[in-house]
């Protein structure tokens, strides 16, 4: 009947904590890489407008671009299978409750034939018995003092592509952008100047360069074309001696209103009107009531 109990059943549990207890820890080692050609998809084409020389702005076209050059590499994959120790304790723990159980069932058969008050006797300490093997199984194991075990399993070569990606912006050949069948501009190198009416009538319009539709950036802060009515006052400027003083006080604030928007000529004009300031009144224009 013990034979019967290490039956390929019964031993199943003992094998998957073995198997629960291995692991396969992989190291690998770059024999060769060969980098291939870039290749690039097509992008989009998106438009941006910025504060250039009043009262034009500038619009830029780039082509937003996917490059991947892939990388060919053989790769040599050394592989070693790794038993923790904890995995012969419990082997041996239940190689020893296994016994025990054994042990308990031929021992119950025994005391069949005698008296009930005999079985009875003794029916607890026949239970004890899987408790007791499991615990001298793993005692004996602990007392080899079982290492971590290893074995070096077949190395193998293999060959991976993998692929460096990069993200580019890139500026178009020259070309009329068009809004329909009206010509908005004349890009060079993806670069024009427009005056800032036709940029603020085309801004968010489908235009067109060489056939491919043009999208409008949607970056956060992007800058929006239109007239401010500061700049409009800041460029009647003619004449900074001219203006009295609480005009020269007033085109100050306007100019500096108008650089906030990011048009460098309103910057100049702000520094010689605070340098009128200084000179008429001794002090800052922001100073001057």
């Amino acid at each position: 009947m013990a034979p019967a109990l290490l039956s390929a059943r019964r031993m199943r549990p003992i094998l998957l904590v073995a198997l629960a207890g291995c692991s396969t820890v992989e190291s690998s080692t770059v024999l060769s890489s060969t980098r291939g050609l870039e290749r690039c998809k097509q992008g989009d084409l998106v438009a941006s407008v910025f504060p250039g020389d009043w009262p034009n702005v500038d619009l830029e076209v780039h082509e937003e671009r996917t490059c991947a050059t892939p990388i060919e590499q053989t790769v040599k994959v050394d592989r070693e299978l790794r038993v923790s120790r904890d995995v012969p304790l419990w082997i041996g723990g239940g190689l020893g409750a296994a016994a025990g159980v054994g042990a308990m069932v031929l021992l119950t058969k025994a005391s069949a034939s005698r008296s009930l008050s005999y079985r009875y006797n003794y029916s607890d300490a026949f239970l004890a018995l899987p408790l007791a093997g499991g615990a001298a199984g793993a005692a004996v194991v602990e007392a080899l003092h079982p290492d971590q075990q290893t074995q070096t399993l077949p190395s193998e070569v293999r060959v991976v592509t993998a692929y460096e990606e990069r993200f580019g912006d890139e500026h178009p050949s020259s070309g009329p952008l068009m809004l329909g069948s009206v010509e908005v501009a004349k890009l060079a190198h993806g670069h024009a100047s427009v005056p800032i009416d036709v940029a603020a009538r085309v801004y968010q319009q489908p235009i067109r360069l060489g056939g491919r539709r043009v999208w409008w950036t949607i970056r956060s802060g992007a800058w929006v074309p239109g007239r401010l009515p500061a700049c409009e006052r800041a460029a009647s400027v003619k004449s900074v001696e001219a203006l009295a003083g609480g005009e020269l006080v007033e085109r100050f604030a306007d100019a500096v209103m108008c650089s906030r928007d990011g048009w460098s000529f309103a910057q100049r004009l702000s520094r010689r009107l605070d340098a009128e300031c200084q000179r008429r009144f001794d002090a800052p224009c922001v100073a001057v009531r």
